[in-house]
């Protein structure tokens, strides 16, 4: 079995999992975002980790989102030799992101009117989430040409 195989994938998925997988590889070991430094409002919490300090359970969670997101996309870049029509991973990724876009919106909406009791930082994190995860799934799904989460000809096993 040759461990380099050809890459099946379009080179914006490509590069968008391995800047993912990198941020997760960077969260894990750090337990803190890299973001923070450009922006007054960080990727994730604490906002500032040169003037607030962080507790060990915050810099856990962000270990684990890290983990977390670092597992996924380099479960694309493992799908990649697969060719694109064909990759049911991918087709399956963009109602699955579609739909946790969704969640995030709602929750930050939720967060502005007040019925969800969330920082305004927490606020941002959530609308940026849903930006990406929204973003990630248009593209895919043009790509694909559908936003079912089937690959093409899968009508024919029903």
């Amino acid at each position: 079995m040759p461990f380099f195989r050809p890459v099946n994938l379009p080179s914006s998925i490509i590069y968008g999992a391995i800047a993912n997988a990198s941020l997760g590889i960077y969260l894990t070991v750090t337990g803190s975002s890299p973001l923070v430094l450009f922006s007054k409002h960080a990727l994730l919490a604490p906002s500032n980790p040169i003037t607030t300090s962080a507790n060990a359970r915050t810099k856990d969670s962000i270990r684990v989102m890290g983990l977390l997101l670092a597992c996924l996309e380099i479960t694309t870049l493992v799908s990649s030799y697969m060719s694109f029509e064909e990759n049911q991973f991918m087709a399956a990724m963009v109602p699955v992101r579609l739909g946790s876009a969704a969640v995030f919106a709602g929750f930050a909406a939720a967060s502005g009117v007040g019925l969800v009791k969330m920082s305004t930082v927490g606020r941002w994190e959530y609308v940026a989430l849903a930006m990406v995860d929204a973003g990630t799934a248009v593209m895919l799904g043009r790509e694909l040409g559908r936003f079912d989460g089937m690959v093409r000809g899968a009508e024919r096993w029903f």
